[in-house]
């Protein structure tokens, strides 16, 4: 039943992200449609990288960078077109990763953390002062994605890179359950555990990690032909800390929520885009609410879909939440249900 309620959500997004397209769609409406499925794709590379391979890192938002800017360069100063760009932003992403992933073979949890912060605040100087990047003014005149000669509008890039999205998520999906996505999710539940079952620590970590950035590049390469303009302010901590929040909402290691939950915010910051500081509010509300949530619940790893959901089927079978009734002193506890107990799947059953 719960395979079955799994596979619901991927339909359920694609008919979201159709349905606009028979009813018609505005510009505008389009233009929100494809940042939406820019931080899709960006969502998953960090989905890999920490959801996984469960690598805290800061720096995600300036490995999206790179992507933009090599897409940027090769179309707007190589006259590159963007079927040859988007390669070379992969590529350049997944060599940013790698840069980032290397400190993994010394270095963990918090002081991970830290070095991947200031590696993006170092790559986000160097887009701004480097003349190769255009220092502060930017890379402009990047040219329009063209099918059959033809530039695409605003629908047209919502169904190019819709589409696109929907690919990159479903191939995350498959990563997760793939030979390499359960060695990932058991270094991340325990490192020694995995280390005895014979997995490489450190290579399944820079590998996410690599992994993760070519996602990243490739967001970044659609992100520069959309807006046509790559300035290295799109590419700060605080973008980092929206694509964290995201998975958290989402869920770590929870492929469609996490895009269900990128999807949401993105629009949401789209409409308050003439409120500046309600939108950064409103981020940093979640932002905060979030940890409150882990440090009382410890439920990052569900989200906060999978806790309402939790919530919602204790109620429909006549069980009150965990937090409401709490057993007498001295009254048995009932005995929790396996997904209660642990949030992650047993990736190291798998693995064996």
């Amino acid at each position: 039943m719960r395979r079955r309620r799994a596979s619901l959500l991927p339909v359920a997004i694609g008919c979201a992200a159709v349905l606009p397209l028979l009813s018609g769609l505005s510009p505008a409406t389009a233009g929100v449609g494809a940042v939406v499925a820019i931080w899709v794709v960006l969502v998953n590379g960090y989905t890999v990288t920490y959801g996984f391979a469960g690598q805290f890192s800061v720096g995600h938002a300036a490995v999206w960078g790179v992507g933009a800017y090599a897409t940027a360069i090769v179309m707007a100063r190589l006259g590159w077109s963007f079927w040859s760009a988007i390669p070379v932003a992969i590529v350049a992403g997944c060599l940013a990763g790698a840069v980032f992933g290397l400190p993994a073979w010394r270095l963990r949890g918090d002081h991970m953390a830290l070095m991947t912060l200031a590696g993006g605040i170092i790559v986000q100087q160097l887009m701004l002062n480097w003349s190769v990047t255009g220092g502060a003014d930017g890379i402009a005149n990047i040219p329009p994605v063209s099918i059959g000669g033809r530039p695409l509008n605003d629908t047209g890039y919502y169904v190019l890179l819709g589409a696109i999205a929907l690919l990159c998520t479903a191939f995350t999906s498959y990563l997760k359950h793939s030979a390499v996505g359960l060695s990932w999710r058991a270094v991340r539940d325990d490192e020694l555990a995995a280390e005895a079952s014979g997995i490489r620590i450190a290579r399944a970590k820079v590998i996410g990690f690599v992994v993760g950035g070519g996602f990243a590049g490739l967001s970044g390469g659609l992100y520069a032909v959309f807006n046509g303009f790559v300035s290295s302010v799109s590419f700060g901590v605080d973008q980092s800390v929206l694509v964290i929040l995201m998975v958290l909402l989402g869920g770590v290691g929870r492929v469609w929520g996490s895009a269900l939950a990128a999807a949401l915010l993105t629009w949401l910051m789209a409409e308050l885009t003439t409120l500046s500081a309600v939108s950064v509010g409103i981020t940093g509300f979640l932002m905060l609410a979030a940890i409150i949530f882990r440090v009382r619940s410890g439920d990052w790893p569900r989200g906060w879909a999978g806790r309402a959901r939790r919530v919602v089927g204790r109620a429909a079978r006549g069980r009150p939440p965990a937090h409401v009734a709490a057993p007498a002193v001295g009254e048995d506890r009932a005995p929790r249900r396996a997904e209660d107990v642990a949030p992650h799947s047993s990736a190291m059953e798998e693995v064996r």
